[in-house]
């Protein structure tokens, strides 16, 4: 038996007209939990003012609360139609969160989600899928949307192939399932990224030829898929004989567009030269893929150097994208 902590760290600045700014810690640990060195443990979030933490103990499933002090206020057991099931997903929401699970039952795999409500009691359940006769059980992982309302869960059997389930997490609903074939690329080698947005359409971004002896024919491919109207658009992107490094791909509900960005190299994939950045729309790219160097003040400061700076750093990977309202952003990036 071990004893797990759960430990949130805050980050806070402070500062006024007078001094500089300040950075501090605040540490708050919560009450040993006793468990074995097999069990399975996932950190939910927040609802309202309490901290859940899910709990799987070989076949006994658990939501542990806390109030905002990590202190301890109860446990509830969760109970589903088998014992020994699969967790596709596990959802916060402001009020509640949802459970989508998958399990065996007469040689057909089955699809369930469960919506509860802050305390673990069961507010829905929704049958979202059946497979009948399956031999090797593919789970699904799955995407949120940015407003938490819908979510997409996909999986690929074959090496062209993606089967789709979305399923909408406010009236509890499957919307839409397919099976998509992309006979061009291997999905489980050239899928970049996959993103959900507010309306439901789906953006998938494959990539071919990003390696050094194939750099003149590399190219990023974008497809916008609208289960809505089912009017499927897609758009490809040459790299001019740039790798790409780093990738990531989000969509800018705000101006309806979809930004994608990364880091490039001249030769190598592990060494950064620079940035690149492309947005488009359904209608088309309305800003072409730019390359921009690394400066080289940035360079030195990197390098600790005083001057003649390697023009690359290496193993440097884009973690995030943040928009600003001004229809700019923030590239985080992170040394891996």
């Amino acid at each position: 038996m071990r004893n797990l902590l759960i430990i949130l760290t805050g980050f806070f600045i402070l500062g006024t007209s007078c001094i500089p700014p300040v950075f501090g810690q605040r540490i708050l640990l919560s009450q040993e939990i006793n468990y074995n060195s097999d069990d399975g443990f996932l950190l939910m979030g927040a609802i309202r003012d309490t901290l859940l933490l899910f709990h799987e103990n070989g076949n006994s499933y658990q939501i542990k609360v806390h109030d905002n002090q990590l202190n301890h206020l109860f446990t509830k057991e969760l109970f589903f139609e088998k014992q020994r099931i699969y967790f596709n997903a596990i959802i916060t929401r402001p009020d509640d969160f949802t459970i989508i699970y998958s399990y065996e039952e007469r040689f057909k795999l089955k699809m369930r989600a469960r919506k509860y409500d802050v305390r673990g009691n069961l507010i829905d359940s929704a049958a979202i899928f059946q497979e009948r006769d399956y031999l090797d059980i593919e789970h699904y992982t799955f995407v949120l949307s940015e407003d938490e309302n819908s979510v997409l869960l996909f999986r690929s059997t074959k090496y062209d192939k993606i089967e789709f389930i979305l399923f909408d997490l406010k009236t509890h609903k499957r919307i839409w399932v397919e099976k998509m074939e992309f006979p061009d690329y291997n999905i489980f080698n050239d899928l970049n990224d996959i993103v959900l947005t507010n309306e439901g359409k789906i953006l998938l971004s494959f990539e071919r030829y990003n390696i050094n002896f194939r750099r003149k024919r590399h190219f990023q491919h974008v497809y916008i898929i609208n289960p809505e109207s089912q009017i499927n658009r897609d758009f490809k992107i040459p790299f001019e004989g740039r790798l790409s490094t780093s990738f990531t791909m989000i969509y800018d509900e705000r101006n309806q567009e979809i930004v994608s960005a990364g880091l490039y190299s001249e030769k190598s994939t592990s060494r950064a030269y620079g940035y690149y950045l492309y947005k488009l729309t359904e209608r088309g790219v309305i800003q072409p893929v730019s390359f921009t160097p690394f400066t080289n003040q940035l360079l030195l400061n990197y390098s600790g150097r005083s001057r003649n700076p390697k023009k690359y750093i290496s193993d440097l990977r884009i973690q995030e994208i943040v928009l600003r309202n001004d229809g700019g952003m923030v590239l985080l990036t992170e040394m891996q």
